[in-house]
């Protein structure tokens, strides 16, 4: 049984969930310089509803992926707010989990009144999966020589991610 919660609950969970966010290969292309310790750093949530807002899944109360709404990212500073992180360990694919975190991570932005969130890939094949469940590609973007595709969903028009 795969339970969903806020990270800020779980404080011990945060290691665990920033070395399978950091073990991926988007993060050695995007963040070439970064350390483990700096990874965990971006995890660390808020005690309050302020950015980042972050959510994690637990199987058996072991820590298996995560997902969070943060205000910025590392392009285009006009778009807020942004989906990020979105980690599923790999012995957990195919279920379902993903969907449910990025769920609950759309649901908390629509609680705080904004109408878009964004989100941003370099793996061409997220905009399949997202793109079925009502967000659309808006451009791609370049950062360190990598082309970076940008994403929206309309919060108002949001499809359950089933």
């Amino acid at each position: 049984m795969v339970k969903i919660d806020l990270l800020k609950n779980h404080p011990d969970a945060v290691p665990v969930l920033a070395k399978l966010w950091y073990e991926q290969e988007a993060v050695r292309i995007l963040h070439p310089k970064m350390t483990l310790e700096e990874a965990q750093t971006r995890f660390i949530p808020t005690q309050d509803d302020t950015f980042p807002i972050l959510f994690a899944a637990f199987a058996d109360d072991k820590p298996v992926g995560m997902c969070g709404l943060r205000a910025e990212t590392i392009i285009r500073p006009d778009l807020t707010p942004w989906a990020f992180g979105l980690i599923v360990d790999s012995d957990y694919h195919q279920h379902g989990i993903a969907n449910t975190l990025l769920a609950a991570t759309l649901l908390a932005a629509k609680k705080l009144d904004y109408k878009k969130i964004y989100g941003l890939t370099i793996n061409p094949i997220v905009p399949d999966w997202v793109c079925r469940h009502g967000w659309q590609q808006i451009g791609t973007e370049q950062y360190h020589d990598t082309p970076i595709i940008v994403l929206e969903i309309d919060l108002a028009t949001m499809q359950h991610m089933d």
